[in-house]
């Protein structure tokens, strides 16, 4: 009989397994570079310049869209992966050690691509889907304006691609999180995007959140409101009317409350009583444990507690950017300032204030 050419256990075994290992190799290389189910958005992140370092991942707003919360994220070696459960496109803050941050939009069954250095995080460069692309287009161009022109420019970009979740990173950016800017394009900018995206969730939450602050934007009357202080005693702003007023939003759990009561009482010694109201909105949920507080330290004003927090009707009502912001109005109420910086009562409120103002 003829030999068998596969007679040899070897030639066998070479020949039987050949087949199937190339029959493999495609479902391998599918199975390495297989991008997230439907149901995650993943960022893949390489930054030169770092080796190890954790870096947080923040949703910017709090949808049903995100499953997620605060994650951390290890990067080892210059480089991260970082799956997030998404049903929906979201925008996402990526918080690093030195406090400076990325903001994208994270798709569900995509792959955001993250490059830069870390000794430059402002050029750090997005893919993955259009939103980053735009992003990443408009902050390169951000990088050679000076800081007057950042702002103008962002509202440009809004005004251009309204219905986006790009225009709405950058409105965040701009003019969500930055502690001064100017009301007049925000609120024109916010509308113009509220007609675009009508359905956007996110976007809901956001206008329900700037609308307070932007009818209560320097140069605006205060709003109407009714409160109750500590003392028991019911007070509006008509009440305040003959005097300036200071409004500072403050809570114990916030670091900086011993600082605000001490900023305060220097505040009192050029400013008494009689020549100005404060009015302190706490926004603690319990009164009790803000009582044994006030024991030890003093703050020199009408102070509230409703122990509402955040969904405190008076919250509501004036707007609040972050807590250790304030407002400062005139004795007929109209808003001179808004969230003065802390470091900065003592220097910039008797400039606010006029000498008729504070006789």
């Amino acid at each position: 009989m003829p030999r068998c050419p596969l007679s040899s256990r070897s030639d066998i075994m070479k020949h039987s397994i050949r087949p199937a290992f190339i029959f493999l190799i495609p479902l391998l290389i599918a199975f390495i570079s297989c991008g997230p189910d439907e149901h995650h958005g993943r960022i893949d992140g390489e930054l030169e310049g770092i080796n190890q370092a954790r870096i947080l991942a923040i949703p910017a707003i709090m949808t049903a869209a995100d499953a997620g919360g605060a994650d951390t994220i290890e990067i080892k070696r210059g480089k991260f992966s970082y799956d997030r459960p998404v049903s929906e496109p979201i925008i996402l803050t990526l918080l690093y050690p030195n406090f400076s941050q990325t903001t994208l939009v994270l798709e569900p069954g995509k792959t955001v691509r993250l490059k830069g250095d870390a000794n430059r995080l402002k050029e750090i460069t997005l893919d993955g889907n259009d939103d980053n692309l735009l992003l990443t287009e408009f902050r390169q161009r951000m990088l050679k304006l000076q800081p007057r022109e950042q702002e103008r420019e962002a509202a440009t970009f809004v005004r251009s691609h309204p219905a986006t979740l790009a225009a709405l990173t950058v409105f965040l950016d701009y003019f969500a999180h930055q502690e001064t800017f100017d009301p007049s394009p925000a609120r024109s900018l916010l509308e113009t995007m509220e007609k675009k995206q009508p359905d956007n969730e996110a976007l809901r939450q956001l206008a329900a959140f700037m609308k307070p602050i932007l009818s209560n934007a320097p140069g605006e009357t205060i709003k109407p409101f009714t409160a109750t202080d500590m003392d028991g005693k019911q007070f509006s702003e008509a009440d305040l009317k003959g005097k300036p007023t200071l409004f500072i939003f403050c809570a114990q759990w916030q670091g900086n409350f011993f600082q605000i009561s001490t900023k305060s009482n220097d505040i009192r010694q050029d400013f008494p009583t009689s020549k100005l109201n404060i009015v302190y909105i706490v926004l603690d949920e319990r009164m009790g444990s803000l009582r044994k507080r006030l024991k030890s330290i003093s703050l020199p004003g009408r102070v509230v507690c409703d122990e509402k927090g955040m969904s405190s009707p008076l919250v509501q009502a004036l707007g609040v950017r972050y807590i250790g912001g304030n407002i400062l109005t005139d004795a007929q109420g109209k808003i001179l300032a808004r969230d003065i910086d802390l470091e900065h009562w003592h220097d910039k409120m008797p400039a606010f204030l006029k000498p008729s103002d504070g006789k």
